[in-house]
């Protein structure tokens, strides 16, 4: 997850609305604190709409059919409006961070009916996983005012919903044989990799001990940590040598390097190629 933009909502409204295919009604990123904070599948106006939220950090808690689920990081929720549900912050949980979108059209809602036929309304997704990339890139889109039009926006829209299909017809991305103490700390680690963020972050977010979290996580992922954090920083360092004209200090700084000659060292190390020289070749990572 992207650490350029903290938290906001946008909405979309375009004349060019084409509501029998798939159009973003909706996205947004949020920290919710009180719970106060709540939401109701009756009550609410977008009628039409199906949301799909997924937890960052903290929890929250959903209420529908009749069964109460905790949404943990990396939990996503599906829903229609309207129906009977009901989605907030729980009272004496600290707080609730999360990444919606809000979809209307007949495609949206046979993908969205067919994920809930199948996973039910709580589906655990990795961070890594292409649903989440789609609508981490369309918020990350909308908070840089880029989404200029409805056609444009549909197109965003189809591929979270293209994503979500290849989910459901492979679903290799789910947390489902992840420990919650990893998986919490997975979610994190992709939301906080620019911050000054290290293995005793990750062990208190996992709710373990230094010893027994690194442990746990080098079994369950596949490397330590601190190599976990440096992957993370290296691939959005390489998407913003690719994407964009920032100087390397720059990316640097933005990814979490106090200066380009730290940020130069890592990324020759895990990618064989200086930040320039990956720029020059439009070289790709191999990891």
């Amino acid at each position: 997850m992207t650490n350029e933009i903290e938290y906001g909502s946008y909405a979309f409204r375009f004349p060019e609305f084409v509501n029998d295919i798939v159009q973003i009604w909706s996205v947004g990123k949020d920290h919710q604190t009180s719970s106060l904070y709540q939401w109701n599948g009756l009550e609410r106006r977008d009628k039409g709409s199906l949301i799909f939220q997924y937890t960052l950090s903290g929890t929250g808690q959903l209420r529908i059919d009749g069964k109460n689920y905790r949404l943990d990081p990396g939990h996503g929720f599906i829903v229609s409006v309207p129906s009977d549900f009901e989605y907030g912050v729980i009272e004496g949980e600290p707080d609730w961070t999360f990444i919606y979108i809000t979809l209307q059209g007949e495609i949206a809602n046979l993908c969205f009916t067919k994920l809930r036929k199948r996973f039910g309304p709580v589906v655990r997704f990795h961070p890594e996983s292409e649903p989440i990339k789609r609508l981490t890139t369309i918020y990350d889109a909308a908070a840089s005012d880029t989404i200029s039009d409805g056609f444009q926006a549909s197109a965003l829209g189809y591929t979270f919903l293209m994503a979500l299909e290849t989910f459901l017809a492979n679903p290799t991305d789910m947390l489902t044989d992840t420990p919650p103490s990893i998986a919490r700390s997975l979610v994190y680690a992709h939301e906080h990799y620019a911050d000054s963020l290290g293995i005793e972050d990750l062990a208190t977010v996992a709710r373990l001990s230094r010893y027994h979290f690194s442990r746990l996580f080098k079994k369950t992922v596949g490397m330590t940590p601190n190599h976990y954090i440096t992957r993370l920083r290296v691939e959005r360092a390489a998407a913003l040598l690719t994407e964009t004209s920032k100087t390397i200090d720059q990316i640097a700084k933005e990814i979490g390097y106090p200066n380009s000659n730290y940020f130069n060292k890592v990324f020759r190390k895990e990618s064989s190629y200086s930040p320039s020289e990956f720029r020059k070749k439009k070289a790709q990572l191999s990891f």
